[in-house]
């Protein structure tokens, strides 16, 4: 008889299973940055001063537009605000994401602090004059720490290629009185020097509905006109003073301060 057929082959034996790896550690969720709450009517707000919130606290909502929404005030130079109308009713004690939800819902937005500074908002209603109201502003990032040194044997990384400074705002010396348009301007352009000081300086006016002292000659060494940023911004900090915001130049804080500058374009200390 013919031999038996041979026994098929085992089959191959399958790889031992592979420890299972951990899964990597959560990145580190990054702390939403703060935001800049500003009283509803300049100065209005007693016992509170504006400043940087956490986006947790909860402050009043108040909203702006760029484009004229019915029912809405409009003052001049500002977009149009409102507080209630066309917002299902007044917003008090809200979080920053919640005002900003509430402002979108209305085709509109939060207010930045400037609007609020220069009372774009105020009188429209639910008695928020004299509370504090988120802005869209977010307060800005520290600066990354210096590279430490390269070790021995190493070779250094060439330094990055210098970022070119940023366009500053100038403003009129004094609001409508000027024949060029308020712009940004590059810091390498020359502009007139008026400075203001949050506190009280021996030869400054004080302008108090600002809350300011400014001068445009004195204390500073005279009259200042033709300067670069960065010559304007030294000349303030020489008279322990700094550069107004383009909103303190607009709100006419500086006008009548002398050196026939209120038709000539101010350099402001506000960034693009």
């Amino acid at each position: 008889p013919p031999p038996p057929p041979p026994p098929p082959p085992p089959p191959p034996s399958s790889p031992p299973p592979q420890a299972l790896l951990p899964p990597p550690p959560p990145k580190p969720v990054a702390s939403p940055r703060r935001r800049r709450v500003e009283c509803g009517r300049r100065n209005k707000c007693s016992g509170e001063r504006s400043m940087w919130a956490d986006p947790g606290d909860q402050h009043e909502v108040r909203c702006c537009s760029d484009t004229q929404i019915s029912g809405w005030q409009q003052r001049v130079d500002c977009p149009w605000a409102e507080s209630d109308a066309g917002m299902g009713g007044c917003h008090g004690e809200k979080t920053f994401a919640e005002a900003e939800a509430i402002c979108a819902s209305a085709n509109a937005r939060l207010c930045t602090a400037e609007e609020l500074v220069n009372d774009c908002s105020r009188g429209t209603g639910c008695g928020f004059d004299d509370e504090l109201i988120w802005s869209s502003d977010q307060k800005p990032e520290r600066s990354p720490p210096p590279a430490p040194p390269p070790q021995q044997g190493q070779v250094p990384q060439p330094p990055s290629p210098p970022q070119s400074p940023p366009p500053r705002k100038v403003e009129c010396g004094r609001a409508g009185n000027c024949p060029e348009p308020t712009r940004w301007a590059e810091p390498s352009e020359r502009h007139e020097v008026r400075c203001c000081s949050d506190t009280a300086l021996e030869k400054f006016r004080r302008v108090r509905e600002c809350g300011l002292w400014v001068s445009s000659k004195n204390g500073m060494g005279g009259c200042q006109g033709e300067k670069t940023f960065a010559e304007a911004e030294a000349i303030c900090a020489s008279a322990n003073a700094r550069l107004c915001t383009a909103g303190e130049l607009r709100a006419g804080c500086t006008r009548g301060t002398g050196c026939g500058f209120d038709d000539e374009l101010i350099w402001s200390l506000t960034t693009s």
